[in-house]
């Protein structure tokens, strides 16, 4: 059961770590450091 809370913990987190990446991939892109 405790393995099963850590995978979980570790699926929120790598979810976490996308979405944080998606929008500051978004936000870089609006501001024109995407062109760089």
């Amino acid at each position: 059961m405790h393995d099963t809370l850590d995978t979980t913990a570790d699926l929120v987190r790598q979810e976490n770590v996308a979405r944080i990446l998606d929008c500051a991939e978004r936000l870089f892109r609006h501001y024109g450091y995407g062109k760089t």
